[in-house]
C-alpha cells in the first residue's frame, strides 16, 4: 500500500511525549531508588526499560506517520482498485485464513487419532 505524507510534521513533539516521560522516569529511578543496586540488577533494569523506551519511540513514530498520511490510489497486481481496503479488512482476512488453517490442522490430527485402532 502506498501513501503520501505531508511536507511538514505538525506537533511532532506531542507524539513522543510518552517516550520522553518514560526516559525521565528511568533517569529518576537510576539516580534514586537504584543508586545502590547491583550490576546485574542495573543491567536487567536497563534492558527492560530500554526495550520499553524503544517500543514507545516506535509507536510514536507510527502514530505520527499515520497522522500525516494522505489517502492514495492503490491498484493491485490484478488491476483491481484497493483504495478502500482498510487495515481491519486485512486483519479479518488473516483471522479467517489463520482460523481455517488451525481448524484444518486440528481436523487432520483428530482424524488420524480416530483411525488408530487398539
Amino acid at each position: 500500500m502506498t501513501a503520501s505524507y505531508a511536507e511538514t510534521i505538525p506537533d511532532a513533539q506531542s507524539h513522543f511525549a510518552a517516550a520522553h516521560e518514560h526516559a525521565a522516569a528511568v533517569e529518576r529511578a537510576l539516580s534514586g531508588e537504584l543508586q545502590w543496586a547491583t550490576h546485574a540488577e542495573l543491567e536487567a533494569y536497563a534492558e527492560r526499560q530500554g526495550r520499553e523506551w524503544i517500543r514507545l519511540m516506535l509507536q510514536a513514530h507510527l502514530d505520527l506517520r499515520a497522522a500525516n498520511e494522505q489517502p492514495a490510489e492503490v491498484v493491485g497486481a490484478d488491476a483491481l482498485d484497493r483504495t478502500d481496503r482498510t487495515a481491519e479488512d486485512v486483519v479479518e482476512d488473516f483471522e479467517v485464513m489463520a482460523g481455517s488453517l488451525l481448524w484444518s490442522e486440528l481436523w487432520q490430527t483428530h482424524s488420524r487419532e480416530a483411525l488408530v485402532l487398539p
